[in-house]
């Protein structure tokens, strides 16, 4: 009976199997028949996502360059990772370049690489006595700062020449009253008047105009040690130069030769053509007017004294009916005879000249064998900022006084040490005749300025500047670029003139030890360079295996 049940059964697994075969057999044929279009579309889900995605990414990351690209051309993209912002320009000095709306031309004498690496190290050393320790720094410095110019404004056109080459004689041979040397900079633009005519002007930026020297050892000037670089004066002196070289206005100076016995003028006239002044000599043994057209009047080393009504002369140019806005510069001559006149005059300014000669007591602070040249000193103003001393010999005593006017402010701009005496003129290098107690610091550079408004209230000033010797200007020690003498006598014509006056004011650059590179030690560079070479590369394909199992698994 059971064998028989069996038996029934039989027909029915088979039937199953046969339904089962049928079914596998039908999706295999159906997977077959799948259409090629189906089959693309699958596989366009399963990986075309992934592809399209690449290839934006690959499209934006190309079309991120261009921009950046392109950006790079008109605008600066570069960051300034150091403490003081050390290649940075200031947003005042960004504005003034923005606004630069003429073509001005830089040019710096010496190739990039040259003046970037050592050839402008060994210039400086062998020219200019300055110690190659820590100066490669601030000519890094400097090019980063003014290819700035060049990035804020395409006006402004930036070119490096070698001095070797013929370009750079044909350059040159345009400025032949300038002494253009290797790592100047020259600055120079075609201003057009109101008149519009064209006039081409130019000036050039100096290593000592650049650089500020400072004397470690105190002897550098004297050849017994050398200076090095305590700062940067780039900025102030390139936007100086930008702002003169677009002005249309040419300075006037009258220089009054009629009053010297000797012509010691011509160092100063030459100073003054080089820098785009222009000069007009007066003769006259008696000056019976001086006409407004000048800026400045120049008494350069006068001998003959002044009568009461020449001075008056000068009182009302610089009075400039009421307007101001006039310069005198007085250069003393300690070998003329007392000049009563002149110097109750200046007194008037508040400017004390005295009879005597300067004497400088300490051995160390004057010139061997000649204690009657010495060292003189900037005090701290706004022209004198980054100058080194001069070197003068035969000064005459200057001392600030109570101006006659509430409206003058009498400023010393140079002084001497506080071991000067001073003695009566004629006397030896020996003299003797002195105590501790006469030994006092005296001005050498004395700004007198007188300040009023005008009908719209702006401030107007008309200044004095004396100089306690013609040795300023009239000396070998003036030809010295480490010096300052040719700097001060400048500056204060150019204050008086109102020259290149940008408006604005900046902070020398000085390079320290506290930027973002120095602030990173050994340890700090070691994990740097294991998160960036070790850490994050590894992070990166970890989590690349995990997406495509993770994307593998769901499919």
């Amino acid at each position: 009976m059971e064998e028989n049940k069996n038996l029934d059964l039989q027909p029915e697994v088979e039937e199953v199997a046969d339904t089962k075969k049928a079914e596998k057999s039908l999706i295999k044929k159906l997977k077959a028949a799948k259409p090629k279009k189906l089959r693309n579309q699958l596989f366009f889900k399963k990986g075309g996502y992934s592809i399209a995605i690449t290839a934006l990414v690959l499209v934006a990351v190309i079309l991120f360059n261009w921009i950046v690209g392109a950006l790079a051309d008109r605008f600066d993209l570069q960051f300034d990772m150091t403490a003081e912002k050390q290649n940075t320009l200031s947003e005042e000095n960004v504005e003034f370049v923005k606004g630069v709306d003429k073509e001005v031309s830089i040019i710096f004498c010496a190739t990039e690489a040259d003046y970037n690496g050592g050839m402008m190290s060994q210039y400086a050393s062998y020219y200019h006595n300055v110690s190659d320790n820590n100066d490669t720094d601030y000519y890094s410095q400097t090019l980063n700062i003014v290819k700035k110019y060049a990035d804020y404004n395409k006006n402004i056109k930036l070119e490096f020449i070698d001095t070797q080459s013929t370009e750079f004689s044909a350059i040159t041979a345009n400025y032949p009253t300038d002494n253009v040397s290797y790592g100047d900079i020259i600055v120079s633009a075609t201003a057009v008047d109101d008149d519009g005519n064209p006039t081409e002007r130019h000036k050039v930026i100096s290593y000592g105009d650049i650089y500020s020297l400072a004397d470690e050892s105190g002897y550098a000037a004297m050849g017994y040690g050398a200076y090095t670089i305590g700062s940067n004066n780039i900025e102030t002196e390139l936007t100086s130069a930008i702002a003169f070289v677009l002005s249309a206005e040419t300075k006037k100076v009258a220089l009054v030769t009629g009053h010297s016995t000797h012509n010691l003028s011509e160092s100063y006239r030459e100073l003054l053509e080089a820098n785009n002044y222009e000069v007009t000599i007066i003769s006259d043994s008696l000056i019976s007017e001086i006409s407004n057209e000048f800026d400045i009047v120049a008494l350069v080393a006068p001998s003959i004294d002044f009568l009461g009504s020449e001075l008056d002369v000068i009182s009302k140019f610089l009075d400039n009916d009421s307007n101001l806005q006039k310069g005198l510069i007085y250069f003393a001559d300690a070998t003329a005879p007392v000049l009563s006149n002149l110097s109750s005059f200046l007194m008037e300014w508040g400017i004390e000249v005295g009879n005597g000669i300067l004497f400088e007591t300490e051995e160390k602070n004057h010139m061997e064998g000649d204690p009657y040249t010495m060292g003189i000193y900037p005090a701290e103003d706004d022209i004198t900022k980054g100058m080194t001393y001069c070197i003068t010999g035969y000064n005459m005593p200057l001392l600030s006084t109570e101006p006659v006017s509430a409206s003058m402010v009498v400023t010393e701009l140079m002084t001497t040490l506080p071991s000067v005496v001073e003695v009566p003129k004629g006397s030896d290098a020996g003299y003797s005749g002195y105590s501790d107690s006469d030994k006092a610091t005296y001005a050498a550079v004395i700004q007198s300025e007188k300040t009023d408004y005008d009908d719209d209230n702006n401030e107007i000033s008309s200044y004095v500047m004396a100089f306690s010797s013609i040795e300023f200007i009239y000396s070998d020690w003036a030809e010295y670029d480490s010096l300052s003498n040719k700097n001060i006598v400048l500056a204060a014509t150019d204050r008086a003139a109102k020259v290149g006056d940008s408006g604005i004011t900046f902070i020398s650059k000085t390079i320290t030890n506290e930027s973002f590179a120095d602030a990173v030690n050994s340890s700090d560079v070691t994990i740097i360079r294991l998160l960036f070479c070790c850490v994050l590369p590894i992070a990166c394909i970890v989590l690349g295996i995990v997406i495509f199992i993770r994307r593998k698994n769901a499919q």
